[in-house]
């Protein structure tokens, strides 16, 4: 069984050039850079009224672990969402130490996805068990791995705080510019368009901010929509065959899979969705489904880095708050014996209580991704 299904389209899309899908990606890819640019300049134009309007609501932490949450939930993309953080953090509009909980809250908003693929399986109950499981399990150790590291966050910062001396690293061996006063000091093309927009149309200048705001969202969630498609159109005429040979029996190499594969697409929610049918005909175990979501959440930071590129050091900083988060709960969970089959004994557990009962499911879901951030957000 394929791993990506291939289309009619299938035989076209092989047959177009390899020049052609690196420039299409490397065009993608631009955008994304640019965006989140243009959003970052926007931002620190807004900064002070978005403030005064948005860090009110998410000031507590677990109000930010709500909002990302519902956020991630909502455009069903933790890269979008963590590729808007990173502007507004990166803008000064979002404090570092606030959004750090927002990194958290989508790497459980973005398991949504997975199980609404599995309530596909709803009246095929020969079925349903096994893709819940392979859904859940995703979604129960990104929730272990939150309770775990948030409260050590809270009380230590070790991860912000590492965070910051990689990013400061990183600036330093580039030498990039070391603040954001000195980084301000040439207006970038960001700005100067926004004065344009005030010019030519007679608008305040935070206005033009506001409208070049609203496109560089736009164009941030279309680019992060298109780049999945794309990769994919490129893995046509073969590629999917080498996919499906590499996945093998191995447990790490089902992880180095998901790893690469959600690096490449930018999106671990279309990536982990792929497995949930494979896992629902049995075609892959339950064990190789849950490792390769955890390769899947360590490749699904990349967009938050790459973005972060186009802005300074506080906005990389964060981006790494996503990565050593990510990379951190791998190596907790798996490096302890108690913990490493956890995510999966609970998966099968709660699987076969939904394959029993599946009006349960939407319950779940109501109940993790809605009711809980939403109280959140009302208590903090």
């Amino acid at each position: 069984m394929a791993l990506v299904a291939t289309p009619k389209s299938a035989v076209t899309e092989a047959a177009t050039p390899l020049w052609w899908r690196v420039l299409r990606l490397g065009v993608l890819f631009s955008l994304l850079f640019l965006a989140v640019g243009a959003a970052t300049s926007a931002l620190h134009q807004l900064g002070l009224a978005l403030a005064g309007q948005t860090l009110t609501g998410i000031a507590h932490p677990l109000a930010g672990l709500g909002a990302g949450i519902l956020a991630t939930v909502v455009v069903q993309s933790s890269s979008f969402t963590t590729s808007a953080v990173v502007a507004m953090v990166a803008a000064g509009s979002l404090p570092f130490q606030q959004a750090v909980p927002v990194i958290m809250g989508a790497n459980i908003g973005t398991t949504v996805t997975n199980l609404l693929v599995a309530a596909g399986y709803w009246k095929r109950k020969q079925y349903l068990e096994q893709a819940v499981a392979g859904a859940i399990t995703h979604g129960f150790f990104n929730l272990l791995a939150v309770a775990i590291l948030f409260p050590i966050e809270l009380m230590t910062g070790w991860i912000s705080s590492a965070a910051k001396a990689v990013a400061t690293g990183i600036f330093s061996f580039f030498g990039s510019p070391s603040s954001e006063a000195e980084a301000a000091q040439t207006p970038g093309w960001a700005d100067s368009m926004q004065g344009i927009i005030a010019e030519n149309f007679g608008i305040h200048i935070q206005t033009s901010a506001a409208i070049l705001l609203a496109l560089a969202f736009v164009v941030l969630l279309v680019v992060i929509l298109r780049i999945p498609n794309s990769v994919q159109k490129s893995l046509l005429g073969g590629g999917e065959r080498a996919l499906n040979a590499s996945m093998g029996p191995s447990l790490w190499t089902a992880m180095a899979v998901g790893l690469v594969l959600t690096s490449l697409m930018q999106s671990s929610s279309m990536t982990t969705s792929l497995m949930v049918p494979l896992c629902a005909c049995g075609v892959l175990g339950l064990q190789q489904t849950y490792r390769f979501c955890l390769g899947a959440n360590l490749g699904t930071t990349v967009t938050a880095l790459f973005a972060s590129l186009a802005t300074n050091l506080e906005g990389t900083s964060i981006a790494m708050v996503h990565l050593l988060f990510n990379l951190a709960a791998v190596v907790l969970i798996l490096g302890l014996p108690f913990l490493r089959d956890l995510p999966v004994a609970a998966a099968a557990t709660v699987a076969k209580q939904i394959s029993r009962r599946p009006s349960l499911l939407p319950g779940y879901l109501l109940v993790t991704f809605l009711l809980i951030p939403a109280i959140l957000l009302s208590l903090f």
